[in-house]
């Protein structure tokens, strides 16, 4: 038996963070043409951190989200890099 309510709160969850990375676009993959699910591993891993509670911070995620997209871009992306999505990302997760 799944937990329906918990299972549809986190699809609602990832569907919001597919939106805001979309919309930030840090490969510029997305404006290209690029598929909506895209940048889904990163939204795995970003998720995971914030479910986890791995970060405490808006800080604390723009170097985890810094870390994720170094990884899956194999180019080097700082905290200041992600600090603009890390704030949107933490204002909604303390908000919903």
């Amino acid at each position: 038996m799944t937990n329906e309510p918990a299972a549809d709160a986190a699809a609602k969850e990832l569907a919001k963070l597919r939106e805001m990375l979309n919309a930030w676009d840090p490969g510029a993959l997305v404006s290209f043409g690029a598929p909506e699910d895209e940048y889904d591993a990163e939204r795995d891993e970003i998720y995971q951190a914030l479910t986890s509670r791995a970060v405490g911070s808006a800080e604390a995620l723009a170097v985890q989200v810094a870390a994720i997209l170094t990884r899956w871009f194999e180019e080097t992306f700082t905290p200041e890099d992600c600090s603009g999505i890390a704030s949107e990302i933490w204002e909604w997760w303390q908000a919903r």
